[in-house]
């Protein structure tokens, strides 16, 4: 759903087809997808469970397997890059991370790199694109990662966009947030600040007689 969103308002995302669901895909719509392709779980996160389909049997293979077993699955063709996640607080990018992952198990993070090797240019079309991303998901208030792949002869494609990051000190959000020059600390409480709505305290009024205020007359003219 949230890849429908982002397409619809004109984001680049990969082509996708759902399995195991009430209405499974149809041979053209899997035909029409190609390979390679990336077979992940719908409800998955940090990679788990992620696998790559070289090649159509695999690709056959694992569809009739999520129809069978009934689980629900993201099969989307396969996109070539370095993976760029950027984080954004209240919807404005604070920086980001570039992340290389073990070739045999994706879940596995191998280096970070931040700020990413790219230039000037690249970092500002991915933030524009991670921004606008989280405009179009409603994720403008606390902090919020977009995962972009990024290839040297292609446009970027947004992987995805995370609504509740890892906040542990060692994970990226607080990583990045230290190389902005923000420390953990003031990130949890910039945090709490915006999230949290805390109402305004006003002293009550007090009843204060006013004093009347003076009457200045007008001096007597002096007698002739």
């Amino acid at each position: 759903r949230a890849r429908q969103i982002l397409a619809y308002h004109s984001l680049p995302v990969p082509t996708t087809v759902a399995l195991g669901g009430a209405e499974p895909p149809s041979r053209h719509a899997i035909g029409l997808l190609g390979w390679p392709c990336v077979l992940k779980p719908r409800r998955g996160s940090h990679a788990a469970g992620v696998r790559l389909l070289a090649d159509a049997d695999s690709v056959a293979r694992a569809t009739e397997t999520a129809d069978a077993d009934s689980g629900e699955m993201l099969l989307e063709r396969a996109v070539l890059g370095r993976e760029v996640q950027v984080v954004l607080l209240h919807g404005k990018v604070l920086g980001a991370m570039e992340v290389v992952r073990e070739a045999g198990d994706l879940a596995q993070i191998r280096a970070m790199t931040c700020p990413p090797g790219l230039t000037r240019s690249q970092l500002k079309g991915i933030g524009n694109l991670a921004e606008h991303a989280t405009r179009a998901l409603g994720l403008v208030r606390g902090v919020a990662r977009v995962d972009i792949l990024v290839h040297p002869r292609h446009n970027e494609v947004v992987l995805e966009a995370e609504p509740c990051p890892d906040l542990r000190r060692v994970g990226v959000v607080a990583r990045v947030a230290r190389a902005a020059g923000l420390r953990y600390e003031a990130l949890v409480q910039e945090l709490l600040r915006g999230l949290v709505d805390v109402p305004e305290r006003v002293a009550p009024a007090r009843n204060v007689r006013r004093a009347p205020a003076p009457v200045v007359e007008a001096a007597a003219a002096p007698l002739q």
